[in-house]
């Protein structure tokens, strides 16, 4: 039993200096991303001027890296957010300005 303990003692400390030689490893890197989107769905009353909009957003994401490569992939996520009658219509006349 005692030759057992040791033994995941060593083990565990050996998992523990190689977790911490990797981070000492780790390098840090400057990415830029910029995702171009689309947006679909539709309104609903929800309350006394307020809105909850359901839909979903996509584009292509672009990612730029250190060394200058670009890569680029297709994102899509579903949205939902709440907002009021006011900050909507302040939106809407923003837009069309």
């Amino acid at each position: 039993m005692s030759n057992r303990k040791s033994v995941i003692s060593f083990v565990t400390a050996v998992l523990v200096l190689c977790g911490l030689a990797t981070t000492s490893l780790a390098e840090t890197s400057k990415i830029s991303a910029i995702i171009p989107w689309q947006g679909q769905g539709q309104m609903f009353p929800v309350a006394t001027n307020k809105l909850r909009f359901l839909g979903a957003l996509e584009g292509i994401m672009y990612v730029e890296t250190a060394e200058g490569a670009m890569n680029e992939a297709l994102s899509s996520a579903a949205r939902s957010c709440r907002t009021s009658m006011a900050a909507a219509k302040a939106r809407r006349r923003a837009a069309a300005a």
